[in-house]
């Protein structure tokens, strides 16, 4: 493999790596079960249990 194509191979992945940051800052900022205003939602993870985010049931604050 040459040089140029190891390059191109190399870029590729980092864009990758960014597209997948991305997708996890976007994901990040969704609202989720930690600020949701519903304590008796049947949907809420029990403590420790990983959380919903974009949940259709979400609430926010008034």
């Amino acid at each position: 493999m040459d040089d140029d194509a190891r390059l191109r191979d190399i870029i590729a992945d980092l864009h990758y790596v960014a597209d997948l940051l991305m997708v996890a800052d976007r994901v990040a900022r969704m609202p989720n079960c930690n600020d949701c205003v519903k304590d008796d939602c049947g949907y809420k993870p029990e403590w420790g249990m990983p959380v919903r985010y974009n949940c259709p049931l979400w609430e926010g604050k008034i």
